[in-house]
């Protein structure tokens, strides 16, 4: 079975049919993983297309995907374009075509649709003032538009797992910031223009939004913004990119257009522009690293838990949680949390060995298990993320002793930690 192939079946039948039939043809964990993750050689037809994109809540939105002539030469990346409040995927479809054709990449452009029924509306006025003012909208969670199509283009297109990049715009960009906060480990870059953390900040400093930002020292950031703004404070973008800066973020950026306003046009990001060029620069050979020794991950909730190997489990959600992991070897793990009542391993082959012991240390209290490589582990992590490189063939669970520790050490920079980030 080819790559192709075996990621159809992983997606178009059941798991339990997946799994009976890889076990069947005699593919294993081991190499159940490699081949997802192999290039599947599937030929791309340039162009613009309109794709139907379901969420698991029954939500449907229509998303305009943009094929460049360059993705017939070699495996493309990703560029998932949000766009702003009163706008639509057509209102973003003119920028960006340049870039994609010099870079190579598929341009994603999701439709934002109203919230699910009974979910807590996102935006200030919602909240406030209830149905009149429920609009679409992006949610900076799992189940939403923006990785829903990440999903579809990793599973359905040909693209590289480790060149996809986020940018949003206005509404978009404060989408980009917290999708970036939350699952950075998706991204090789996030590119928020004329936004910023939070839309409450309108009020006063959003400290529960703050508490995560340094998860985006992992995440290489290109940050635009007009200095004339007036719908969007260009201090929103100034005040979260100063804290990472005086946190040491190793792969920032930002660019403040000195007589841009909230519109893209007046931030250089058409073509011929001087921020797209220099957005085009900095995007230039960039990479994500998939594959992190060090994992330093805050969450406020289960549902942005993991990052890369490791996951934050029965998170607190008034004060939220911190992990530091360290993977010493293969075979051994040094794990520092609080608040969070258990923690997650990812684990791994082909540097484990079926039945081979594995030492994970948890603020202090050494546990060792045994290698067990699981088939279906690998096909459900396939369905969700459709992504290979979060992939793995065993998670391991522990409980946390002294889960309430107040010593967080995520926020202090180690270039070692990051510098592979881009």
């Amino acid at each position: 079975m080819n790559p192709r192939e075996i990621r159809a079946r992983c997606l178009a039948q059941d798991t339990d049919t997946v799994v009976e039939r890889l076990c069947g043809a005699g593919v294993g964990p081991t190499e159940l993983s490699a081949l997802l993750g192999a290039p599947g050689r599937r030929p791309l037809n340039p162009g613009i297309s309109a794709v139907q994109l379901r969420d698991i809540h029954g939500r449907c939105t229509e998303m305009l995907v943009r094929i460049p002539e360059s993705a017939k030469a070699w495996r493309p990346g990703v560029l998932i374009v949000l766009h702003g409040q009163g706008a639509g995927a057509e209102h973003v479809l003119p920028y960006f075509a340049g870039l994609a054709e010099r870079q190579s990449m598929v341009v994603l452009y999701p439709n934002a649709q109203l919230p699910p029924a009974g979910a807590a509306a996102p935006d200030v006025l919602s909240r406030l003032f209830g149905e009149r003012f429920r609009k679409p909208s992006w949610r900076p969670h799992r189940d939403d538009f923006p990785l829903t199509a990440l999903r579809w283009a990793l599973a359905h297109l040909d693209v590289d797992p480790d060149r996809t990049v986020l940018a949003g715009v206005s509404m978009g960009a404060f989408a980009a910031w917290n999708l970036g906060m939350r699952f950075g480990q998706h991204f090789s870059a996030v590119v928020p223009m004329a936004g910023g953390l939070s839309a409450w900040e309108t009020m006063g400093q959003d400290t529960r939004t703050r508490y995560l930002l340094p998860n985006a020292l992992a995440v290489p950031l290109f940050v635009v913004h007009g200095a004339q703004d007036t719908q969007v404070s260009p201090e929103f973008a100034r005040g979260a990119v100063g804290e990472l800066q005086r946190l040491g973020h190793p792969h920032l950026r930002y660019l403040e257009v000195p007589d841009g306003t909230h519109a893209l046009r007046s931030l250089r990001m058409t073509e011929g522009g001087e921020s797209l060029a220099r957005l085009e620069c900095w995007l230039d050979g960039r990479h994500r690293a998939a594959d992190r020794p060090v994992v330093h991950h805050r969450a406020l909730d289960d549902g942005h838990g993991r990052a890369h190997w490791a996951e934050l489990a029965q998170v607190d959600e008034h004060t939220g949680a911190w992990l530091r992991a360290e993977r010493l070897a293969p075979d051994a793990y040094r794990l520092e949390t609080g608040g969070a009542g258990r923690v997650r391993l990812y684990l791994s082959g082909p540097a484990l060995r079926p039945g081979q012991p594995v030492r994970a240390e948890v603020n202090g209290r050494v546990s060792v298990v045994h290698f067990q490589p699981d088939l279906r582990t690998v096909v459900e992590l396939y369905r969700r993320d459709a992504d290979p490189s979060l992939l793995a063939e065993q998670i391991v669970e522990f409980a946390v002793p002294n889960a309430d520790r107040s010593d967080d050490p995520t926020h202090d920079v180690n270039e070692r930690d990051y510098a592979d980030a881009a």
